[in-house]
């Protein structure tokens, strides 16, 4: 830039600056705690949905290529790249990872932080902290231009740029490097919401790809391939060809340093789609509070933020052919839970998503979007008896018990992996995330998940 030259800089540079200058002791204890929280999050889910079928065919892909990284529990090591790819669609199989407005962000940047710092000999420091760093450009690149979701989907547009972000700085590129990774990612980013209309899987591969591609970007700027200073707000960037706009990029960077937006994130208690886990949680309530028996329902209306109303595959009442139409269908969730199903189980999705007795019950339930920030949940009973509940639901205003504490960590990751861990190895990994920047070699801790 030359002297005198107040034109303002580009939103990459100071993405850019903000990663290369965090430090882990600046960190709030809150956010390292959030952090090491969403570590155990992430890897719960991905021994529970080791033995889905998408990882498997994304083992096949790299099974022979030979490398330092781990793949989660199995006795595999191949290319950094590699191991974030199906540790990515390992830590997405069950569908029950964690949240960050309309997108996952876990099952991006915790793979790919784990498998670049095996590669680089990081510390457990710089894990959480490249995590932060990658949680929050993801959150940022979103808050550029929400209307792009769902034109597009989040996990496979925004993935590209955390995981950039995470490679970036546990690689610890420059500025200017960092400058390019970013604008690489924003040409690396692409992803369709189609999959949830169809009921097929491409949103189980997204993550895979989206850490790869970060990775690649981080990776060529390291090598020295440069990309536009303006790639995010250029008139032909991302923000032009993904929303057709660049009027709200400020938010971009608002309270850049300052707020870091791992701490809204939440966690999913249920392995369906995050604006079911509030309806389900509030259903569940109803039913015990009221002893209300699925058989006795007459109709379920369920008033929703609009954009819930909207989103692709949320509002579809069947016929429900695959797992994926019956874990995004409000309507399928609403009746499972309100019969007692246990929803809480993978397995009841994968086995039962054509359950008769929940299609039947699903035609009842009737979907009405408003401008709110709350779900509502009306039962009207045969016998003309009604009860209601409401909970905070909306993008912006997630429900407190969504909020991923230690305490229900723990008790998700022991739910999830004591069969396949065992209790005593499940609370020695729990005890090493916890104490996760203590380790001066990630390698001290992956060799727990081989």
């Amino acid at each position: 830039m030359k002297k005198g030259n107040m034109e303002k800089q580009s939103i990459g540079r100071d993405l850019a600056r903000f990663i290369y200058n965090l430090s882990f002791s600046e960190l709030p204890n809150e956010v390292v705690d959030r952090a090491k929280n969403l570590i155990l999050d992430a890897l719960s889910t991905a021994i529970a949905g080791r033995d889905q079928p998408y990882p498997q065919i994304g083992l096949g892909l790299i099974k022979d290529n030979k490398g330092n990284a781990t793949i989660f529990t199995y006795d595999l090591r191949v290319p950094a790249v590699d191991a974030a790819f199906v540790n990515a669609i390992m830590v997405n199989s069950i569908g029950q990872d964690d949240m960050l407005y309309l997108f996952h962000a876990g099952q991006v940047v915790l793979p790919t932080a784990i498998a670049i710092a095996e590669q680089e000999s990081s510390s457990g420091a710089e894990v959480i902290t490249a995590l932060v760093a990658g949680y929050d450009i993801m959150a940022r690149i979103y808050l550029g231009a929400p209307s792009i979701i769902p034109r597009f989907r989040g996990v496979p547009v925004f993935g590209p740029f955390g995981a950039a972000a995470v490679t970036g700085k546990l690689l610890k590129l420059n500025e200017d490097q960092l400058t390019n990774a970013i604008g690489y990612a924003a040409n690396f980013s692409s992803g369709l919401c189609e999959c949830w209309e169809a009921g097929t899987m491409e949103a189980k591969f997204h993550c895979g790809v989206a850490s790869r591609n970060g990775i690649i970007a981080a990776t060529l700027a390291k090598g020295g391939a440069t990309a536009a200073e303006n790639s995010l707000e250029g008139k032909s960037g991302f923000y032009q060809a993904f929303a057709g706009t660049t009027g709200g990029l400020d938010a971009a960077t608002s309270n850049l340093g300052k707020r870091f937006f791992i701490m809204d994130t939440t966690y999913k208690p249920y392995p369906v789609c995050g604006s079911n886990q509030v309806p389900v949680a509030l259903a569940e309530s109803l039913v015990k509070q009221h002893n209300i028996k699925g058989k006795d329902i007459g109709e379920i209306a369920e008033i929703v933020p609009d954009w819930v109303a909207s989103y692709p595959g949320l509002n579809y009442a069947g016929p429900f052919t695959t797992r994926f139409q019956a874990t995004m269908s409000v309507q399928f969730c609403a009746a499972a839970t309100f019969l007692g199903k246990p929803v809480a189980l993978i397995s009841f999705y994968d086995n039962n998503y054509n359950d008769p007795e929940v299609a039947e019950l699903a035609k009842k339930v009737k979907v009405i979007g408003e401008k709110r920030d709350t779900t509502r949940i009306e039962v009207t009973l045969q016998n003309g008896r009604q009860y209601s509940i409401e909970g905070a639901a909306g993008e912006l205003l997630p429900s407190e018990i969504l909020v991923p504490t230690t305490d229900r960590i723990k008790v998700k990751f022991g739910s999830l992996t004591s069969d396949f861990l065992g209790k005593e190895k499940a609370d020695k990994i729990i005890d090493i995330v916890l104490n996760l920047d203590k380790i001066d070699n990630i390698g001290e801790f992956t060799q727990e998940l081989e």
